[in-house]
């Protein structure tokens, strides 16, 4: 996992991935870490949290579980959609748009209390002009290229400098380029928001599921484990791999 040092980590991920967001790992735990520098990242009650997805793509559906604990008064169907501005540093959260759609958001295991979220482009609202909105803001340098309402394409062209206009040479061969892979759709990032229960508190936290390994397979070296939720901390981030790039973000 990587961070630029503004309160958020990020990741590589592949799509249709399920992924385990470890809140579960205490203050004192992390702080046993035998490398120097020690980076603490301890989820507390009451405090909001952001997850978003860069370079996302219309096809893009991730899940994420999390542990929210037992015996709380935690919905799962509180959990909102926004998009994250990632332009300003610190990343800015302005643009709530409101519950996710019915479903998206469940118990993955509520005895034990974890939450499962599914996670879909699609669900941007107006999300076809959001790209087309984004990509025509990425269509630069105007002194190279230019943006083609009629087949909603970045062209080359001619740039006048007694006019001071870019003339559309109707061919795309290098401005496709400044808007091939969106990082984010006009707006920001598409992500979710939830906030930690009152009754809310880190280890020890109950394994969501074991993993099971037939009597005839022995893990090799190397391979995560069935063991309590903490090993997700290692194994589970070993295995993000891949585009898109995720994003969990805090802000109190």
């Amino acid at each position: 996992m990587m961070g630029q040092e503004t309160g958020q980590r990020s990741t590589l991920t592949v799509n249709h991935g399920t992924y385990y967001l470890d809140t579960a790992v205490s203050d004192a735990t992390q702080r046993q870490c035998t490398t120097a520098p020690c980076v603490i990242n301890e989820f507390k009650k009451n405090e909001t949290y952001y997850l978003f997805l860069i370079f996302a793509k219309n096809s893009t559906e991730q899940k994420y579980q999390f542990y929210v604990r037992t015996g709380t008064d935690f919905d799962p169907a509180s959990i909102r959609m926004v998009q994250a501005n990632i332009g300003p540093n610190p990343v800015k959260f302005s643009n709530d748009l409101g519950l996710l759609p019915a479903g998206r958001a469940k118990w993955l295991d509520k005895e034990k209390g974890f939450v499962e979220v599914t996670i879909k482009l699609t669900d941007l609202p107006k999300l076809d002009a959001k790209i087309e909105a984004a990509r025509k803001n990425k269509c630069q340098p105007a002194t190279f290229c230019t943006w083609n309402s009629t087949s909603k394409t970045c062209n080359d062209c001619e740039y006048d400098k007694t006019s001071g206009q870019c003339k559309d040479s109707g061919v795309s061969n290098i401005c496709h380029w400044a808007s091939a892979d969106l990082d984010c759709p006009d707006g920001g990032c598409f992500g979710i928001a939830f906030t930690l229960p009152d009754k809310f508190s880190t280890e020890p936290a109950p394994a969501a599921r074991a993993r099971r390994w037939p009597a005839s397979r022995t893990p090799r070296r190397g391979t995560c484990r069935s063991t309590p939720a903490r090993w997700m901390t290692g194994c589970a981030r070993r295995r993000m791999t891949n585009v898109p790039t995720t994003s969990a973000r805090y802000r109190p």
